[in-house]
């Protein structure tokens, strides 16, 4: 028996939405529509709207970026914590911790991953199935307006799937047939909202339909995103995270739904998720090229991402200047501080002194640790900054999901897949100085993969606290998280969780 988790997206997706209208985001314009059915919501052009809306808002959820994914279970995995005191009252994530997946609790979190995953899937599915045949004049923004949702609901298909691939399958590299000539897993691709049961994909087939989605959606929002000076220029930092005109040259559109580029899947966005897969696939001479177009984007004010200054960090703990892509969530502070307050602690883990002891000036430290009330370390990135600034209460809601650092890694691990190690070195150093740390920390450290995995997983450990990305930076270079606590062996099939017991084939 196999059951279909887009039997339970179509049972959900009246219910979802219903909510949709029922909740509003900066970014845009919701109608209420408590009343609306499926067919009422896309008889209009402004229901796409809706319904795009909901599918970002089902990214923030607590299963997904709104916890998990980001300062929850994925840090507990990579032992960003120190698991024995930060999480005291939470027993399931000193399961996760310890990587026991079979719990009750923890298989809660990890079916709550999957179903989610796959409801935002089925409701990407849903407006994808309907929005070929509309014409384009039923849209306020007409085909431009079409073509970026439709751009945006392939691209947030194809993350979705991508988080499906991180959790529950190995890398690529090690998705090998068992002595038996047994493959450890293989994971169905919607592409279609239809009560059938999806294909059941090995993992490069399915690493591949990611890409196909990613590309396709890459051309569709380019003809927004990329048309004019004006639309480049609103992809600047203070233009993509905030509704503001900050220069009379380039107003902000009077249209809310086509600005906030950042909480949105724009064109920069995609290209660092596609090179982020790529990456991921080992694929690094596509991963590289992608990752340089969104390096050398540019507007005319200049660079479209560049490493937040350091007076900047103190109002702006999301470090927005080179933040690709982020989603919303308007609770964010006080669901963090809850969280907290609840005996999960999130106390670092105490190794991270030992990774910047030669550079205090590093920000990602001296601005984004404090300590708490017993004078231990926490990551302070969802709290509210000591300091304000322009972007300080526009950025409070964002959980960041890609950025800048990110694509300098990518360069890093093409050079050191060549062995161009001193290159790799500048790389990582590039990141280390646009977060102010001294200069050369890496001179002659780097001659070998050891090395440079050792000090590529130091950086990414800073770079990303809180952030959801250490564990998979440890699941890709093969190297144990638990390498900071124990010298306990780690078994591969820890690198990624079973499927939810009612999704597998019996």
């Amino acid at each position: 028996m196999k059951i279909s988790i887009l039997k339970r997206g179509i049972i959900l997706l009246a219910s979802a939405f219903l909510a949709f209208g029922t909740t509003s985001c900066k970014w845009l314009d919701i109608q209420p529509a408590d009343t609306m059915g499926e067919n009422d919501l896309f008889s209009k052009g402004e229901g796409y709207r809706t319904a795009l809306n909901g599918i970002y808002l089902k990214l923030s959820s607590t299963s997904l970026y709104g916890r998990e994914l980001s300062y929850g279970m994925t840090e507990a995995l990579a032992h960003t914590h120190e698991w024995n005191s930060a999480y005291k009252n939470n027993l399931d994530y000193k399961d996760v911790a310890s990587y026991t997946y079979t719990t009750n609790g923890v298989k809660s979190i990890i079916s709550g991953i999957w179903s989610t995953a796959y409801n935002a899937i089925a409701n990407c599915n849903n407006i994808l199935d309907k929005i070929g045949d509309e014409p384009a004049g039923k849209f306020k923004g007409g085909e431009t307006e079409r073509n970026l949702i439709q751009g945006e609901a392939l691209a947030i298909r194809a993350f979705c799937h991508y988080l499906i691939l991180v959790y529950f399958a190995p890398t690529p590299d090690l998705y090998k047939p068992d002595e038996e000539g047994k493959l450890p897993v293989a994971l169905p691709y919607y592409d279609k909202f239809s009560k059938d049961i999806a294909d059941y994909l090995e993992i490069p087939a399915f690493i591949d339909r990611i890409i196909a989605d990613y590309i396709a959606a890459q051309e569709l929002v380019a003809g927004y995103d990329l048309a004019d000076n004006l639309n480049q220029y609103r992809l600047t930092t203070k233009y993509r995270f905030s509704g503001k005109t900050y220069s009379s040259a380039y107003p902000q559109t009077d249209d809310i739904f086509f600005a906030f580029r950042g909480y949105r899947m724009n064109y920069y966005a995609i290209t660092a998720l596609l090179a982020r897969v790529y990456n991921y696939a080992g694929n690094h001479e596509e991963a590289a090229r992608a990752a340089r177009i969104v390096i050398d984007a540019t507007s005319p004010g200049g660079k479209l991402f560049t490493f937040t200054s350091t007076e900047d960090a103190q109002a702006d703990y999301k470090l927005s200047s080179d933040l690709i892509f982020g989603v919303s969530k308007s609770t964010l502070i006080d669901d963090y501080n809850r969280f907290r307050s609840t005996g999960t602690t999130l106390q670092l883990n105490a190794m991270y002194s030992m990774l910047v002891s030669s550079s205090t000036s590093d920000y990602r430290w001296s601005t984004l640790v404090k300590k708490n009330t017993a004078g231990n370390n926490v990551c302070a990135r969802y709290t509210t900054p000591s300091m304000s600034g322009d972007l300080t209460t526009a950025t409070q809601d964002i959980i960041p999901v890609i950025r800048l650092s990110e694509m300098y890694y990518i360069l890093a691990e093409k050079a050191a897949d060549d062995a161009l190690w001193d290159r790799a070195a500048d790389y990582i150093e590039t990141v280390q100085v646009g977060r102010s740390a001294p200069e050369n920390q890496l001179a002659g450290k780097i001659g070998n993969t050891e090395t440079f995995r050792s000090e590529l997983l130091n950086d990414v450990r800073l770079e990303f606290v809180e952030e959801g990305q250490i564990f998979l930076y440890c699941k890709k270079l093969n190297v144990a998280p638990n390498a900071w606590d124990t010298s306990d062996s780690f078994r591969e099939t820890w690198w990624y969780f079973p499927m939810p017991e009612n999704e597998t084939i019996f």
